[in-house]
């Protein structure tokens, strides 16, 4: 996680809870769409690191590989499900 990963999320949230006070409905969707997008970009860059790590912890990399999995299988249920997901997300 790098300093400008961390500063891009914190911008997406805060827009993500102004939408919520204004617009109640489309704030919901929003923040439904951000953590979808949030899990989508989180799973790719674990099985980056998963790729990276194979080498260097051979016994421990498949654990982070699932991990991304996981994350985007996720991410693609709630996009899958929208609007409907976004009462239950």
């Amino acid at each position: 996680p790098d300093f400008w990963w961390n500063l891009f999320t914190a911008i997406i949230y805060i827009l993500a809870g102004l939408a919520v006070l204004t617009r109640p409905m489309a704030g919901v969707l929003t923040l439904t769409i951000v953590l979808a997008a949030y899990l989508l970009v989180g799973g790719i860059m674990r099985i980056f690191l998963a790729v990276h790590y194979r080498a260097r912890i051979p016994k421990a990399w498949v654990w982070v590989l699932i991990s991304g999995i996981v994350d985007i299988v996720l991410s693609a249920i709630i996009m899958m499900g929208l609007p409907g997901s976004a009462v239950w997300v």
